[in-house]
């Protein structure tokens, strides 16, 4: 896996034919919910913040996981199969989060999405962090991390998450 310290460790990358709806996969470690974020676009990202985790459009906002959540599933500093489905061409509302596996009871836990900055930045991203500025630096170890130009289907995030499970002892 790849160690990302939180302070300045980042990737970049970029993904050609995104359409309306991205999917990432990533098998990781996350190591702190306050400030951060796994991985964005310009302005549309994941953003971890007050021990919750969710879609976020640089609008003080925040749709996905609340902190009992994060608590109760165990996110923080143990190896999980996450998995993002994205879209930008209707409310963040409709996106989903799996979490090995399963998909997760979603709700808007801050602020109110920005649909103007809800892009795919022309598939450039970054991960532990965003493209718009150096700051949101994410601490987690990374062992995983796939971008789909779809949606990927119940049966196709269970086969990803049972082909790779034994080897981070989940």
């Amino acid at each position: 896996s790849i160690t990302f310290d939180g302070t300045d460790d980042c990737v970049n990358f970029d993904v050609s034919n995104l359409g309306n709806t991205a999917t990432v996969e990533m098998w990781c470690k996350l190591k702190s919910f306050s400030n951060t974020m796994p991985f964005g676009w310009n302005r549309y990202d994941v953003y971890c913040n007050g021990g919750e985790m969710g879609y976020n459009t640089s609008a003080s906002d925040r749709y996905g996981l609340t902190s009992t959540q994060v608590t109760n599933l165990g996110l923080l500093n143990n190896w999980k199969h996450y998995v993002f489905e994205m879209r930008t061409d209707v409310s963040y509302t409709n996106n989903k989060i799996y979490v090995n596996g399963v998909e997760q009871s979603l709700s808007q836990v801050a602020g109110t999405e920005n649909s103007g900055n809800r892009s795919f930045n022309s598939g450039q991203g970054r991960i532990a962090g965003w493209r718009a500025d150096n700051n949101y630096r994410m601490s987690m170890d990374l062992a995983l991390f796939k971008v789909y130009n779809k949606a990927l289907t119940a049966s196709e995030i269970s086969q990803n998450f049972n082909a790779l499970r034994g080897r981070f002892g989940i």
